[in-house]
């Protein structure tokens, strides 16, 4: 907090316009210099109370130098709730990754540390053991 609160008074002290909008295309920016902020900082930064963190999972793979394909699929997961949709991600960066999920609201890094876990399963449901 005490970074963004730094930043903030910079912004305020130097006069610098923040410039919150969509575009459709890089032609509509004249400005040499973009801050797109994402992560855990953009609430804070852009002062939006509407934003919300995600906590995402996903595993880093070894040994995949043949990956040269992405797999992004819908599966529909038995959880003690019932059935839900979740995701599989395969994609090759690096050597490859697996993932993904999205859950939402999620502030504490540390938790849902057992989505790895389930994230192993379905992927070991769809592609097969």
């Amino acid at each position: 907090h005490a970074l963004m609160h730094e930043l903030h008074m910079n912004i305020s002290s130097l006069k610098i316009p923040i410039i919150q909008q969509e575009i459709a295309s890089w032609c509509q920016i004249p400005e040499q210099l973009i801050f797109n902020c994402s992560g855990w900082g953009a609430k804070q930064l852009t002062q939006d109370p509407k934003l919300l963190p995600v906590q995402g999972h996903l595993i880093s793979l070894q040994n995949q130098p043949e990956l040269k394909y992405l797999i992004n699929v819908k599966v529909i997961m038995q959880t003690p709730r019932g059935p839900r949709d979740e995701l599989i991600y395969f994609a090759p960066k690096d050597e490859g990754i697996l993932g993904i999920t999205f859950l939402r609201n999620q502030s504490n890094a540390n938790a849902n540390s057992h989505e790895f876990d389930r994230l192993l399963q379905r992927s070991r449901d769809f592609f097969g053991s």
